[in-house]
């Protein structure tokens, strides 16, 4: 049996690390990530000559992440519907029915009320009731997702609308502002 000289071994990782480099951008093409991504750079690369390089700068780059975290939030748990050949239109009823049950439980100008970080709980409960009766609208009613949660979103938002008198809350506790 020949022992393998260091030079072979080294031409070898490289050979394997060339290969799997080609087979990662192959993987990336052929899941049509290639596409989108591009399109990301591109338009990176538009709105930073656009803005004179404001758009890549950290803070700019801090704001989106945060604003995005939101919807990241809200499409992982609508992606569990869509999987199973579902339709979930009410976060956005949801979403601002728990936005303004926390401006309110949380120290504003509109209440005295002021619970500090027990109101995340609580919101919490909100979106976890909103779901709970859609599927059971869904489940034992047997009404199509589609409608169940469109009635969900209107209910929501309407109650939303009823709580805050189509006013917006702030919230004071300096705490809660960073999340």
């Amino acid at each position: 049996m020949n022992a393998m000289e260091p030079h072979d071994i080294a031409k070898d990782q490289q050979r394997s690390l060339s290969a799997t480099i080609i087979h990662g951008f192959q993987q990336i093409i052929s899941h049509n990530v290639f596409g989108p991504l591009t399109a990301l750079i591109v338009v990176s690369v538009v709105f930073s000559i656009g803005t004179f390089g404001a758009f890549l700068s950290l803070d700019n780059i801090q704001t989106i992440l945060s604003l995005a975290g939101l919807l990241a939030i809200t499409t992982l748990g609508s992606s569990s519907v869509i999987l199973i050949g579902g339709i979930d239109l009410s976060p956005e009823g949801v979403i601002a029915l728990a936005a303004i049950m926390c401006g309110f439980l949380v120290k504003n100008p509109k209440t005295a009320t002021d619970i500090g970080f027990l109101a995340l709980p609580v919101v919490m409960l909100v979106g976890l009731c909103a779901g709970f009766i859609n599927g059971l609208i869904n489940t034992k009613l047997k009404i199509p997702s589609f409608i169940a949660t469109l009635g969900m979103w209107f209910a929501t938002l309407g109650l939303a609308v009823i709580i805050s008198r189509g006013e917006t809350t702030p919230f004071l506790d300096p705490r809660l502002q960073k999340l």
